[in-house]
């Protein structure tokens, strides 16, 4: 960036590649929307349909990359385990980010890399950067919002086979959560048997 808070000052910082997604210009100032998701992949609008069986989560996530054309980083001790999986009416990406959250991992495209990774394992690692208001790389001032709402004691999953005529039930309570009573409670199926509590 060129002339950053006065005429040469310019800095450099690496973020990785990524591609314009809108422009917006007003009389005083430029504003450029980009994205790391490529424009021209359907990896992230796309609405697609697909089914597999006994299958590893790595397994649908080199899928998807490769139809993108991206490079899979798959970083994560446990790679779980479906009896069967279907991708219903929902784009590659989207889809793949549901199967990741539901397992506690999370999503991130960068430089031309589909990585895959344990974010409450990289919560526990030392900062690779630190950004100091008024020293560091801001424009303005950064902002944060947390929802209350949403923060629940515990989830409860049941769900009803039909093969089996049986209703299997899931239940996990939150540690050190306090007065925090709200359970969250769904009706999904399970990744196989081993996952539930009968």
């Amino acid at each position: 960036v060129c002339n950053w808070n006065k005429a040469n000052d310019n800095r450099s910082i690496k973020l990785g590649s990524f591609e314009v997604d809108d422009i917006n210009y007003s009389v005083t100032k430029l504003t450029l929307n980009a994205v790391a998701v490529p424009i021209f992949s359907s990896i992230r609008d796309e609405k697609n349909y697909k089914t597999w069986e006994n299958v590893k989560l790595s397994v649908i996530a080199k899928d998807v990359a490769k139809k993108a054309d991206l490079t899979l980083v798959f970083e994560s001790c446990t790679d779980p385990e479906y009896d069967k999986s279907e991708q219903n009416n929902e784009s590659d990406l989207s889809y793949l980010e549901k199967l990741c959250k539901a397992e506690g991992l999370a999503v991130k495209i960068s430089g031309r890399q589909l990585i895959i990774f344990d974010e409450a394992k990289y919560d526990t690692l030392p900062p690779s950067v630190n950004l100091e208001a008024g020293k560091s790389y801001f424009y303005g001032y950064p902002s944060f919002k947390r929802s209350a709402k949403n923060i629940y004691g515990g989830c409860e999953i049941k769900y009803f086979d039909s093969k089996t005529d049986k209703t299997y039930t899931g239940i996990f309570k939150a540690p050190d959560m306090g007065n925090v009573k709200k359970i969250l409670r769904l009706q999904e199926k399970f990744n196989s048997e081993r996952d539930t509590i009968d």
